[in-house]
């Protein structure tokens, strides 16, 4: 991923190609315009909007969907222009998360103005921090026995719970920093928990070299106690209320 821009870019003019001018928009979000990608780690996030699903296009444009989906780590959240503006309270996350890092790649921005539903935001916030908080006790339970693959679980988990860090933040109505190393300081500020585990995951990320590490070890145990602190703060989360 040499060019992760040029990527969605050029992924972008093939779509306007296939749909004509049923295609509406298509944005870019996530760990590229937050300068926050790893190469062959992070995927491209985009936004597609499109004037109404059809089963027969999808079919139509199956090649290039194999090509720059599977090849090229393209994730398209491909959603018709009707369903685009009901859809703020199912997707808060990623409605936040585009309102503040995005590049408009082809039509109309339709994150110009979207609301987010911040009772929405707490619960699929809470939803989701449960979701992979079981997720992650497969994971370690699968892998404590090999200190290799320990490490593993922790980067593979890292993004999206940076992710929900940055949801916490906004409900506190804090800044939701772009670099994953500084949301995780921000948000064990905001709970009261240490950043260290982390911040090795983190290092680990960035330099796609995961750590050795037992489910004791002070990285596993400072990581996990993070998750449940964050979790915490956004299940009793009540708008309002001085934190």
């Amino acid at each position: 991923m040499k060019d992760p821009v040029g990527i969605a870019e050029r992924f972008a003019e093939l779509l306007a190609q296939a749909y004509g001018p049923a295609l509406r928009s298509v944005i870019l979000y996530g760990s590229v315009p937050r300068g926050d990608a790893v190469a062959g780690l992070s995927d491209i996030n985009m936004l597609i909007v499109v004037e109404r699903i059809r089963l027969a296009d999808l079919e139509r444009v199956t090649p290039l969907a194999r090509h720059w989906i599977v090849e090229q780590r393209c994730a398209p959240m491909l959603i018709g222009a009707e369903d685009w503006p009901r859809a703020g309270d199912a997707f808060a996350i990623e409605v936040a998360e585009m309102r503040d890092h995005r590049q408009v790649l082809f039509g109309d921005d339709p994150l110009a103005g979207a609301p987010v539903d911040r009772a929405a935001l707490r619960g699929q916030a809470e939803h989701e921090l449960r979701g992979r908080l079981v997720q992650l006790h497969e994971a370690l339970m699968l892998a404590a026995l090999e200190p290799e693959r320990v490490g593993g679980v922790l980067l593979t988990a890292l993004p999206s719970f940076a992710t929900y860090f940055r949801s916490a933040l906004r409900l506190a109505g804090r800044p939701a920093p772009a670099r994953m190393e500084e949301a995780v300081r921000a948000v064990a500020t905001l709970v009261g928990g240490a950043p260290e585990g982390f911040l090795a995951a983190v290092s680990g990320r960035e330099s796609r070299e995961p750590p050795r590490l037992t489910v004791a070890d002070p990285v596993t145990t400072t990581y996990y106690d993070l998750v449940r602190r964050v979790l915490a703060y956004v299940d009793d989360f009540r708008e309002g209320e001085e934190r």
